[in-house]
């Protein structure tokens, strides 16, 4: 072990050095210890995008639904690093899209953070489920709005059934997202798969208060 408690197999993990990985592994080495930081050599190797050392490890045993010291699984560094070979490899081997990281991550809300299309539309086609909520009860589709930059990602959420109508621990529907976020395209979006005008947050906001506070004029002509 080095002083990050690396073993040789994580090292090789690192570097894709393939052919090394599969000598340390018919040596019998541990596919899944741990290093210091709670990772897998399969995590590594999912965060370097090196997708056919991903499947090598998993063939040997990996766990694809282990998770390190803050709770991230191989699918959560696949999707923080917009890994989308390894996303699909991960799924297509038994790893669980609703597995949440400390801060109440999925897989699914990192990509939408990142709104990383791609990603997102992996995850969807293999079953993620949309509308899954953060403890902050924040949906994939509250985090896209957000974001914005990718009307892609809001329209493949919508079309995958997401609801434009739950509410966050604020009471905030996405749309009230999308307004605060000052994010045009994304509220006209949702206002055309009927999202809620009328429902107040917390503060009895609705919509059409918000895009006044925030001076959104282009979104109030949509309200």
């Amino acid at each position: 072990l080095d002083k990050d408690n690396n073993t040789p197999l994580h090292l090789a993990s690192w570097q894709g050095a393939t052919e090394i990985v599969g000598i340390l592994l018919g040596e019998g080495a541990n596919v899944n210890q741990r290093n210091q930081a709670g990772d897998s050599p399969l995590d590594i190797a999912v965060s370097r995008g090196h997708v056919n050392l991903t499947k090598t490890l998993l063939q040997h045993g990996a766990c694809p639904n282990c998770p390190n010291e803050q709770k991230n699984t191989a699918l959560h560094h696949a999707a923080w690093h917009g890994a989308v070979d390894e996303v699909k490899v991960l799924l297509d081997n038994g790893a669980n899209s609703s597995l949440r990281d400390m801060t109440g991550f999925s897989p699914l809300d990192i990509a939408a953070l990142r709104a990383d299309a791609n990603v997102v539309k992996a995850l969807l086609e293999r079953g993620a489920v949309v509308d899954l909520a953060s403890d902050q009860h924040n949906t994939a589709l509250h985090y896209a709005a957000w974001v914005g930059g990718s009307d892609k990602i809001v329209k493949a959420l919508l079309e995958r059934g997401a609801s434009t109508s739950l509410r966050n621990s604020d009471g905030a529907t996405p749309l009230d997202v999308a307004i605060l976020g000052g994010n045009g395209d994304v509220a006209k979006s949702l206002l055309q798969h009927g999202a809620p005008v009328n429902l107040a947050n917390k503060d009895g906001d609705t919509p059409l208060h918000l895009a006044i506070f925030e001076r959104q004029d282009h979104i109030f002509a949509d309200l």
